[in-house]
């Protein structure tokens, strides 16, 4: 066995390298998450009240300049800083990526829009998107 590990060496030189040519070497991972949490909101507050939730504007997270988008998720979260909720005082109508063009940078985002049930209580939103470095 000791004599088979000496040979593989000495085949490597002898055949130019190509016996090692299949073997690679781990590269740093060129995906990324990134979280964040809206809100909190309040079901019940109208448009322009304390806790309402943004009016025509998606809660968004993005990648960095030049980035694609993998894959995202928007979910309503019960727990806030006021407590937990019951129920699901929100709606999300999911956008998933899109491209910004109100934005300086050239880049994706993942995004929902958030919409009051008219219930009482609060929620928050969080949103996760995966990302991938070019």
């Amino acid at each position: 066995m000791r004599r088979l590990v000496l040979l593989l060496p000495v085949l490597a030189v002898l055949l130019g390298g190509s016996v090692f040519t299949g073997i690679a070497t781990a590269a740093p991972s060129k995906n990324y998450t990134v979280t964040r949490t809206f809100g909190p909101y309040n079901g019940a507050a109208k448009i322009g009240q304390p806790g309402s939730v943004p009016d025509g504007r998606a809660l968004a997270v993005y990648c960095g300049n030049r980035e694609s988008v993998i894959g995202g998720t928007a979910k309503i979260s019960r727990k806030t800083s006021y407590g937990t909720a019951r129920s699901d005082v929100l709606t999300l109508d999911v956008i998933g990526a899109f491209y910004d063009t109100d934005r300086s940078d050239v880049s994706l985002g993942w995004g929902a829009f958030a919409n009051a049930t008219g219930k009482p209580g609060w929620n928050s939103v969080t949103i996760t998107v995966t990302c991938r470095r070019q």
